[in-house]
């Protein structure tokens, strides 16, 4: 814990230390680096700083703002403390407002004193805080299966944690990522709490999701079940930034993924479904786009030559594997445009962004690439990502299906039957449902596109991701042969 005093007289450096307080002096607010500035956690600001005098002379509130949101950006959650001394009064309250408004403008979540104190007298003002810091560094927090975390991402975490007296962190996943999603059993006084899920990554990650939550989830979901319940709690320190999670229901919250290594997703699907999507999905717009759009916005943001060396890259998995791609570049130059209507959606709906609670509770997690989309995404970004995915380290892959099996579920799921799994068929049911078998083209061709573009991950199963993409635009290709016998199209009605 570090206390800093911004002064221009090292003899306040001494009256502090008369007073109790052990504070390091810098002469300017520019002074430390930004690595010193992510380590301060109460700082004393004396107006002297700033040439503030006992004339009638006013310093230019944005010339102060201005060096006090360079010098500080690194650290929004310190504490601030306005000091002058003894004969500047005067000056210190003219300036009080405007700067006191700059700081609490520049710094959400930070503490910042109204009122300027003399030095002699900052004492009991300084030391509530100083000792709420101190207890809060002192919680011991384990992290278990991840990669070590940057001291400002310990820092977001311990902010976050400030009411337990104890946490052990697990990551959803292998903890490897730049953003890692942590369940948390935490504990007061002995007694177990309540688990949390807390996200840690970049600041700028945690910016955007917290405030795809507030646009995308918390107004709009009227009756339904919250995807999380609370994402008030959020905390940046630095360029890192952590935001928190907690359930409503159920104890011991897993993954979908492990729930489907242990036995049948397809409860927590339905659950999805039927108590956290419907709202998003029921604010659907109409939309036309030209088809090659909409192939690009299912492979995005792989293009079709990138696809191309994707495919080419391993030998197919079978022989006489159908090539999706030369159909796909026909059509996307024939067909016009076509009416798919869009919806809010999730964006990043797999496995591991499913969390599924002991009464079998769906909860989502993860607002990053939520926003307006084609409808059909989240239904084809999860179906493939759960037939084809694999997570490295802890998890092995979700679905564990030889080449063979694999292709007659799909083949099946296309006549009407089972998909071989009965989450996908959960899931494949849904989307025919809600878009009507006049989509299932434009499901198809999202399916497909999307298993090519995560061929470009090295967690994914190549071989695997041929075979959907091969049978599933080949599944869109048998539905409308009537795109093959016409020179050019207009609007298609999906």
């Amino acid at each position: 814990m570090t206390v800093a005093l911004f002064s221009p007289d090292p003899a306040e450096r001494d009256r502090l230390q008369k007073v109790g307080i052990d504070a390091q002096l810098y002469p300017t607010v520019a002074t430390p680096s930004e690595q010193e500035w992510q380590t301060i956690d109460v700082v004393i600001l004396d107006l002297q700083l700033f040439r503030v005098s006992t004339s009638d002379t006013q310093i230019p509130e944005d010339f102060v703002a201005e060096q006090i949101r360079q010098a500080a950006s690194n650290n929004p959650d310190a504490f601030w403390l306005l000091v002058s001394l003894p004969g500047s009064m005067g000056a210190a309250y003219r300036l009080r407002d405007g700067l006191f408004e700059v700081l609490r403008a520049a710094y959400r979540g930070a503490g910042v004193s109204q009122e300027p104190h003399s030095v002699t007298k900052i004492l009991p003002i300084v030391k509530p805080p100083i000792d709420e810091i101190q207890r809060i560094e002192d919680i011991p927090i384990e992290v278990r299966n991840s990669r070590a975390l940057e001291p400002q991402e310990m820092r977001c975490v311990r902010r976050l944690l400030k009411d337990v007296d104890g946490a052990l962190l697990e990551p959803f996943g292998d903890g490897r990522g730049d953003a890692i999603v942590f369940k948390v059993a935490c504990s007061l006084g002995g007694a177990v709490l309540p688990p949390r899920i807390l996200k840690v990554g970049p600041a700028t990650a945690i910016k955007r999701e917290h405030a795809n939550y507030e646009e995308f989830v918390r107004y709009k979901v009227g009756g339904y079940r919250f995807p999380h319940h609370d994402s008030e709690d959020v905390w940046f320190a630095g360029r890192s930034g952590a935001l928190s999670y907690s359930i409503v229901g159920g104890d011991d919250p897993a993954t979908l993924v492990e729930v489907m290594r242990a036995g049948d997703g397809s409860p927590a699907l339905n659950d999805l479904f039927d108590h956290v999507l419907p709202p998003w999905l029921a604010m659907e717009e109409a939309s036309v786009l030209s088809l090659r759009s909409l192939v690009n916005t299912f492979l995005s943001p792989v293009s079709l030559d990138d696809a191309d060396q994707y495919w080419a890259s391993d030998p197919d998995p079978v022989e006489d594997l159908w090539n999706p791609l030369p159909w796909l570049r026909d059509v996307t130059n024939r067909v016009i445009d076509v009416d798919v209507p869009t919806t809010i959606v999730h964006g990043d709906l797999h496995g591991l962004n499913i969390v599924v609670d002991s009464n079998g509770q769906a909860w989502l997690v993860d607002f990053y690439k939520t926003g307006r989309r084609v409808g059909l995404f989240d239904f084809a970004f999860c179906d493939v990502m759960l037939l084809l995915h694999k997570t490295p380290g802890m998890l092995a892959a979700a679905i564990d299906l030889p080449l063979q099996e694999l292709m007659q579920g799909e083949r099946a799921s296309h006549g009407g039957g089972h998909a071989g799994r009965p989450e996908l068929d959960v899931i494949r049911r849904r989307a025919i449902g809600r878009w009507g078998v006049n989509r299932e083209g434009a499901f198809q061709i999202a399916r497909g596109c999307i298993a090519i573009r995560l061929m470009q991950y090295p967690t994914t199963d190549k071989a695997n991701a041929k075979i959907v993409a091969s049978l599933a635009v080949g599944r869109a290709r048998e539905l409308h042969p009537e795109w093959e016998l016409q020179p050019l199209i207009g609007t298609v009605a999906f």
